[in-house]
């Protein structure tokens, strides 16, 4: 028998003091292979990955192997369940993947995800969840194609079967596409019916409203203002805990703030977003908020203090990250620094190359102090 919810959040609570680097234990006690654990377990890795993905990484990575290892129940309906377990279990691996900017490890994941899809008998709410995490990916790799395939087929699936949570959750998917695509109105248009018309989970409602902001700030008649707004909105359901992805909003909103000429507060957003991103482990935000912020003190003539931020943020990023590429190329940003001959366009040309690298080459670094560690 499945062990009772209650019983299963209690086990969830001894773990959670081996969180995450003792994560495997899961995998050596009998007691942790159970539907109902493994059920909390991934919503556990949710939780972490979006606050810490270098954290939700770790848990992450078990979660294929704890759901094949909860057993298969008898019929038909337990071969669907287990199969749609594990394929859940390999797109989130998959997502993990990509917010810790693994995207060559992720294609594989949702391969096998999808692999399921293709083979097995399993729901269209499990369809939808692996579609969106995947036109998610798809986005962030630009392959926008691909990513409104995906939200049109899990739109076809909500429909057909009246499911109103995950069809907000698909329409939420399909306004930050719209919106990494740079389709502003349309972003716009599908982000504020959903936040007018759907009750969404707080996660999906921050998501909504993060990309609402940028798609508002962004149109061709940007109403700056009103994108501050749902930035804290966006901020203030986060909590007060600190995040990767509230930092990622402290930089959005410095970087609306100096489009509003309020240099002072775009410097105190900057410095925040950077702190962060240099504790949560985050490279290639590190290095563009630095990039940003660098602007920032080149144009009001600060040249030591830009000395300083340029020094500690390519000292940073070489601890992090092993990408020649983007390390010759943030060498040149601190060289030009140094030398007092620093441009914007040479600012943005880095930036340029640092998203590029983001996007294409995320994979191959390790972490080069947790190497020295083992």
């Amino acid at each position: 028998m499945p062990h009772t919810l209650n019983h299963a959040q209690r086990l969830l609570r001894e773990l959670e003091p081996c969180l995450p680097d003792g994560v495997e234990r899961v995998l050596d006690r009998p007691p942790y292979w159970d539907p109902v654990f493994c059920e909390l377990f991934f919503e556990r890795t949710e939780e972490v990955t979006f606050c810490d993905p270098q954290a939700g990484l770790k848990l992450a990575r078990v979660a294929p192997r704890l759901a094949m290892a909860v057993p298969e129940s008898n019929g038909a309906a337990g071969r669907r369940e287990h199969n749609e377990r594990v394929a859940r279990a390999y797109s989130l691996l998959g997502s993990a993947q990509r917010v810790a900017e693994r995207h060559h490890d992720a294609d594989g994941s949702f391969q096998k995800a999808l692999q399921i899809c293709t083979r097995r008998k399993i729901s269209g709410t499990c369809r939808v969840e692996i579609y969106l995490r995947l036109a998610v990916f798809r986005s962030c790799q630009k392959r926008f194609t691909e990513a409104f395939q995906l939200v049109a087929r899990s739109t076809s699936l909500c429909e057909s079967e009246n499911d109103d949570k995950w069809l907000s959750v698909t329409l939420a998917t399909r306004g930050a596409v719209c919106a990494r695509a740079r389709l502003f109105p349309e972003a716009v248009s599908v982000l504020s019916e959903v936040l007018g018309n759907y009750r969404l989970s707080p996660r999906v409602e921050y998501s909504a409203t993060h990309n609402l902001a940028y798609a508002v700030s962004e149109a061709a008649n940007p109403n700056l203002e009103s994108a501050l707004e749902h930035l804290r909105k966006a901020r203030r359901l986060l909590g007060p805990r600190r995040s990767v992805q509230k930092c990622k909003l402290y930089w959005v909103e410095g970087l609306i703030h100096i489009r509003l000429g309020r240099t002072e507060r775009a410097e105190r957003l900057f410095r925040k977003a950077l702190a962060g991103f240099e504790k949560f482990e985050a490279p290639y935000e590190t290095a563009l908020v630095g990039l940003d912020l660098s602007a920032l003190l080149r144009f009001e003539r600060r040249w030591g203090e830009l000395e300083q931020l340029t020094d500690k943020t390519y000292r940073r990023f070489r601890e992090l990250r092993e990408d020649t590429e983007a390390v010759a190329s943030l060498r040149l940003w601190i060289e030009a620094a140094q030398m007092r001959t620093l441009t914007e366009e040479l600012i943005t040309e880095v930036k340029e190359k640092i998203e590029e690298w983001m996007r294409r080459h995320p994979a191959p670094g390790t972490v080069r102090r947790r190497r020295q560690r083992r």
